[in-house]
């Protein structure tokens, strides 16, 4: 049997910061953590104007011309390529570990990402090759020869009345639909300047005049730039949407490009607040625990996660009537302040063996109960809605308050659900709609007596009679998060009670959903 001699890809990753690594900005120093906290086991060369030679032969820079840093940089990725390894911008964000993805998705012995833009095949910020590539060994002649030949070139941006005219709009559509007219002799050689896309151009420039160059990018998967671009574009310093959350949290994108300077200060649940966390240790994470909103009976071992706005009173007295240790005033339930004391934010991780449950709520319908009754009947919150809001304008004032900043009333139900890597720690997640089916479950699996009060029932219409197509719009995408992890439409189907999320009631081939929340 023929062996297989195609060469692996080394397990080097390379990263540069001509400065020198000692004092770099805090992104920078973020995104090198983020790369050695997922790859232990590779090797990564820190790489700075002082040690640049150390890694390179001084014959492959040889007679270049000098270039600014930026595009230093891209010569010297190509060339550090071919010796094989991976290349990462000193600005790349990791979220995952690189033997989890890379090595599929690099048939070809190439990889790049694809189509950042109309105009450019690849992004050239993350780039792997095993050595001896043929599209690498192309492309780093390529880009030796055009500095060579071109020794006088000069940043377009540098070259005055030229970058203004090149500017213009029909211009700079001409140039981004045709992209190639960067390599013309007319720019190289008589206007004598070079785009800072210059290697991107290069690359599409090979890849139409070389066979070898092109069956090699056609052999490679391809992976849409957009994706890790996501944050960069969506703004690293901008309280980050509920989609992109979960994507962060979730680790949908193997990495992110971040940018290493930006304008203000981070607001609260932005990008650069948000990354850091996904880096913590379990040692850091068991100093700091997750605190719960919670009510918990030790008698019976159960701890019930508290979702406002989801029959939690009803919940709450179904809890405390079990239990004689638990004293609260009967005549009270279902008054303010009826439970003070008893329903707490708290650490549970001394309760591991305890059952949990939680009830979650269609989240159009929980906002409209939130309008109804605590902005309309009880004039709550008017320092943030005002004094008679509409409902358009309560949906919009809520959309643009994130969650750190939001009142558990109409902060997303999933927080209050997660541990600190966003898995759901209930055993039982029923679901509002269904509540009386799912409480005979719990009671049933923890030996308590069904006693379930209806307190405080919505007096609302139908929710669905509040919305437009503009308000029922922004629930989703402000509550997009709970949408997906708990499967609710704005015209909920209530056929399928309950989500189970682990195994300890029903086994898995019997639960709704596959037993996925």
């Amino acid at each position: 049997m023929r062996e297989n001699t195609a060469p692996m890809l080394p397990k080097t990753i390379y990263m540069l910061w001509l400065q020198g690594w000692d004092d770099t900005p805090e992104v920078v120093t973020l995104c090198r953590r983020s790369w050695e906290y997922h790859n232990s086991t590779w090797r990564i060369v820190l790489l700075d104007r002082r040690n640049l030679f150390d890694h390179l032969d001084s014959e492959e820079l040889a007679g270049l011309p000098d270039m600014p840093p930026a595009s230093l940089s891209d010569v010297v990725r190509v060339h550090l390529l071919r010796r094989g390894g991976v290349w990462v911008d000193a600005t790349c964000f990791c979220c995952m570990p690189l033997d989890a993805w890379i090595h599929e998705h690099m048939p070809s012995g190439f990889f790049a990402f694809d189509r950042p833009g109309k105009d450019r095949m690849i992004s050239s910020w993350f780039m792997a090759a095993v050595p001896g590539n043929p599209l690498v060994d192309i492309y780093c002649r390529a880009t030796r020869q055009y500095w060579l030949r071109n020794p006088r070139l000069r940043p377009v941006e540098q070259a005055g009345s030229i970058s203004r005219i090149l500017a213009r709009p029909r211009i700079r559509r001409l140039l981004t639909e045709r992209s190639w007219l960067w390599h013309s002799p007319f720019v190289k050689k008589v206007l004598r300047v070079y785009s800072y896309y210059w290697l991107h151009f290069l690359f599409g420039r090979c890849y139409r005049r070389n066979r070898r160059f092109r069956a090699v990018w056609n052999a490679t998967p391809k992976v849409s730039a957009l994706i890790p671009h996501r944050l960069l574009h969506y703004g690293l310093l901008e309280p980050l949407s509920s989609p992109l959350k979960l994507e962060v949290s979730l680790r949908f994108s193997p990495l992110y490009k971040l940018r290493w300077r930006s304008q203000g200060e981070p607001r609260p649940d932005c990008a650069l607040k948000l990354l850091p966390e996904t880096l913590r240790t379990a040692h850091e994470r068991q100093r700091t625990p997750k605190m719960h909103y919670v009510m918990r009976s030790d008698r019976n071992r159960i701890i019930y996660f508290i979702n406002p706005k989801c029959a939690c009173t009803s919940l709450k007295a179904f809890v405390v009537t079990n239990d004689d240790q638990i004293h609260v005033d009967a005549g009270k339930i279902g008054k303010d302040g009826a439970f003070a004391g008893i329903d707490k934010t708290e650490d549970i991780t001394p309760y591991r063996d305890y059952f949990k449950f939680s009830f979650v709520r269609n989240p159009w319908d929980r906002l409209v109960s939130c309008y109804t009754e605590k902005v309309v009947i009880q004039r709550r919150w008017t320092d943030v809605f005002g004094t008679e809001p509409s409902f358009r304008h309560f949906v919009r004032t809520v959309a643009g308050i994130p969650d750190a900043a939001s009142d558990m009333h109409w902060r997303s139900q999933y927080l209050n659900l997660v541990d600190r890597d966003y898995n759901i720690i209930v055993d039982f997640l029923g679901r509002v709609e269904a509540i009386e089916e799912g409480v005979r479950t719990i009671a049933s699996h923890a030996g308590l007596a069904f006693d379930l009060g209806h307190y405080r029932r919505s007096k609302h219409k139908p929710y669905a009679a509040y919305y437009d197509d503009e308000t029922r719009e922004l629930v989703a995408q402000r509550y997009a998060v709970d949408i997906a992890m708990f499967g609710y439409t704005f015209h909920a189907a209530t056929s399928q009670a309950m989500h189970y999320r682990t195994a300890r009631l029903l086994p898995r081939s019997a639960q709704p959903n596959g037993g996925q929340g």
